[in-house]
């Protein structure tokens, strides 16, 4: 287990005001959704210790499948927030996984995916918590 003192990257880097987001995001009309999404891959790519997320294949997988890969992608950034929580010794979500896929295809779209990353970023700004 991991102690929950020691972080793989700087709070700044990672810790966000969620309202904040999805403010910036309705102003930009969505744009900024893509650098809160890198923001996200970015921390937990620095807690798994490995590049699991690449924006870049992201993005690329999103067009080619018309947006169906980000929900397989949100469902696999909900497991590995579960893992992380696990290792540091936090309390897990379980639900997670199962929720970012439902209102990602209920909701759907640009608000469906701001409402699961505010989702991600809230368990995301846990992990600096103590």
């Amino acid at each position: 287990m991991t102690s929950r003192s020691a972080t793989p990257i700087e709070p700044e880097m990672a810790i966000s005001e969620i309202w904040i987001d999805l403010l910036l995001t309705f102003v930009t009309c969505g744009i900024y959704v893509f650098f809160w999404q890198a923001r996200q891959f970015r921390v937990l790519n620095a807690y798994l210790g490995q590049e699991r997320y690449n924006f870049w294949a992201w993005l690329l997988f999103c067009v080619l499948t018309c947006g169906i890969y980000h929900i397989f992608n949100q469902y696999m950034m909900a497991r590995s927030i579960n893992q992380i929580q696990q290792e540091r010794g936090l309390l897990v979500n379980t639900s997670l996984p199962l929720l970012s896929v439902v209102i990602s295809i209920l909701l759907g779209g640009m608000f469906g995916s701001c409402i699961v990353d505010a989702f991600h970023q809230h368990e995301i700004n846990q992990f600096f918590e103590a």
